[in-house]
């Protein structure tokens, strides 16, 4: 009976699912990230290709620091192995620029460049 190469995804919910990923260490080596969201897709009750898409959109992988956001890339390239713990978050909207305190505009200018420790240098 041979081995069975795993790895656990923990939901935004906190569930955590087992998926049975390969059954060698060669195949689980080509896995991408692509195959996984369809192994975790499978663990999920009947959904249409119009949900799965949405549902894809709107959550990411992360293993340590890393989001796993390239389809085509290797699990092995974030170096996920046998019983590693994938997080699967909600993507949160927003983004923007670095903000500019108009109190203490040393804390950060226009650049992002955090000019607060010059200041006090200066003492």
């Amino acid at each position: 009976m041979g081995t069975i190469y795993q790895v656990y995804v923990k939901g935004p919910n906190g569930q955590q699912i087992s998926l049975d990923m390969a059954k060698t260490e060669e195949q689980f080596k080509s896995m991408t990230v692509l195959q996984l969201w369809e192994k975790i897709l499978e663990k999920l009750p009947d959904i249409d290709s119009v949900k799965i898409a949405q549902i894809i959109s709107d959550l990411r992988l992360i293993f340590t620091d890393n989001t796993l956001d390239e389809d085509s890339a290797l699990l092995s390239d974030y170096g996920i192995q046998d019983k590693s713990l994938i997080f699967m978050c909600i993507k949160l909207p927003g983004g923007g620029g670095v903000l500019v305190d108009p109190v203490f505009p040393g804390v950060g200018d226009k650049d992002g460049n955090n000019r607060s420790m010059e200041k006090l240098s200066s003492f």
